[in-house]
């Protein structure tokens, strides 16, 4: 017979000699854990009753006893030092290592006084509470009985009683009752005789193992949320390989800036080099760079053609904003628009825990007649207040391609400071009308790395945790959204 058998045996033995009282006193060996899943396995199956009653007392330590019986150690040294004062050392020889601990204890009670290493009294009598209240140990109070345990003079003991009776099923012999009904059961009328085991619908069961959105992901699907709540429409952005002139040159970047560079721009085979580039638009972006539009006097060098014809993978998502807007002007009449889009960058970086090669961008652009900075600071708020980051400020930045353009900081408590989570601006007039927009244009813009926000919802101290090298547990375990 199994151990669990044996138990379960035990206890039904005991209740039918009428011992149910007090059980676990007369099962000798058994341990508790045993005996209560025995008791809980009958309860289920009706063949007992249970109720548990847990009772405490306390018990002095063995140097508690010894206090109880020749006095606390405070009081030991007040007798040595009431007639004449003694040197701490003095005492540690006569009294041992608690010396040290007695001599502590009398000077918070008042008792002594310890000057230059001399312990004298500062009373003629005393009151050895400490051993008082160790012999009157069930009557003292709460705190004095913390005292003391804090002490290691005392310590709590806490005991379990099971008082088990019979059952409405009660038997000495236990049945397992079947699992299932079978055909054969039905047929033959059989099951109207036989016990079934009952089924623990509150059970769970095994977990699965499952797939798991990225948390980079769960925060993709957050911020697009809101922008389509907010009324934005989302980009196309599968472009990831992009010629220079729309990633750069319609941007008014100059051909000469550093970022066209080898040590931060990825550049790919020239043979992709996109052949269809609108003429209208070549030429206005070409006269813009080197003469300026309406008030602006350009950049004043000799523009290339095959500089703006080599291919690169996309720095930034604002090279597909730029297709868009060009779109856009193509309307007629003129509309106001609102686009967002949320995709793959690429940047000729050193990864380690703050940088990547390859990341994703947020960005947002509204084109209407005569938005300002108050508008972008407007749209700002409600688009990062919808993230939970109300305590915006805005410093004024440069930027190639916006003018005037703001950084913008959020304050996060955690931090206990602002910290930079985006930039923003108004697109330059050079680059809306060399589109084909009319003066009165203006386009607000602001844009964000997704892994930022990402690293300090999900307090993750390496960015490279969030892409292909995490565990698939840090997937499921990840929130499921933004609150």
């Amino acid at each position: 017979m199994e151990k669990k058998e044996a138990v379960v045996q035990m206890v039904l033995d005991a209740v039918e000699r009428g011992d149910g009282n007090s059980i676990e006193t007369k099962l000798g060996s058994v341990t508790e854990p045993e005996l209560v899943g025995a008791l809980k396995s009958l309860e289920r199956r009706k063949y007992i009753e249970f109720v548990t009653e847990e009772t405490g007392w306390f018990e002095l330590t063995e140097e508690g006893e010894e206090i109880a019986q020749n006095g606390s150690w405070e009081y030991r040294v007040f007798v040595a030092v009431r007639e004449k004062g003694q040197s701490t050392k003095r005492l540690e020889k006569t009294l041992g290592e608690k010396a040290k601990i007695g001599v502590g204890q009398a000077v918070k009670n008042g008792w002594v006084k310890v000057v230059d290493g001399t312990v004298t009294a500062n009373t003629l009598d005393i009151k050895d509470e400490a051993r008082e209240s160790l012999l009157m140990k069930e009557k003292i109070c709460e705190k004095t009985h913390a005292q003391l345990r804090k002490r290691k003079l005392l310590v709590e003991r806490k005991r379990k009683t099971f008082n088990v009776k019979k059952g409405e099923l009660f038997s000495q012999e236990v049945t397992q009752g079947e699992k299932e009904i079978t055909k054969e059961m039905l047929v033959s009328r059989e099951w109207e005789k036989l016990s079934f085991k009952e089924y623990n619908y509150d059970a769970l069961g095994k977990r699965e193992r499952k797939g798991g959105l990225a948390p980079l992901m769960k925060m993709r699907d957050e911020f697009r949320e809101i922008f389509l709540q907010m009324g934005f429409t989302e980009m196309r952005t599968d472009k990831y390989i992009e010629t220079s002139f729309w990633n750069f040159d319609t941007l008014f970047q100059p051909q000469s800036h550093p970022s066209r560079d080898l040590q931060d721009t990825f550049f790919v085979d020239s043979s992709c080099a996109e052949s269809r580039i609108p003429a209208r638009l070549l030429a206005t972006t070409r006269r813009a760079h080197e003469e300026g539009i309406e008030g602006s006097e350009g950049h004043r060098y000799t523009w290339k053609l095959s500089e703006t014809q080599k291919c690169i993978l996309r720095t930034h998502t604002t090279a597909v904003t730029s297709r868009t807007l060009h779109e856009h002007s193509k309307q007629s009449p003129f509309r106001p628009g609102r686009y967002f889009s949320i995709d793959r960058v690429f940047r000729n970086e050193t990864l380690d825990a703050t940088h990547l090669a390859e990341f994703f961008q947020v960005e947002g652009v509204i084109v209407d007649r005569n938005i300002g900075v108050a508008e972008l600071i407007s749209v700002l708020s409600s688009f990062f207040g919808r993230l939970g980051m109300e305590d915006l400020r805005f410093k004024p930045a440069f930027n190639p391609y916006t003018e005037p353009s703001m950084e913008v900081f959020a304050y996060y408590p955690a931090l206990k400071k602002h910290v930079e989570i985006g930039n923003s601006g108004l697109f330059r007039p050079e680059m809306l009308q060399a589109y084909g927009f009319e003066s009165d244009v203006c386009a607000i813009a602001w844009g964000l790395s997704l892994e930022r926000p990402a690293m300090i919802k999900f307090g993750v101290d390496d960015i490279r945790k969030l892409v292909g090298s995490a565990e698939i547990s840090f997937n499921e375990d990840s929130s499921v959204c933004l609150l």
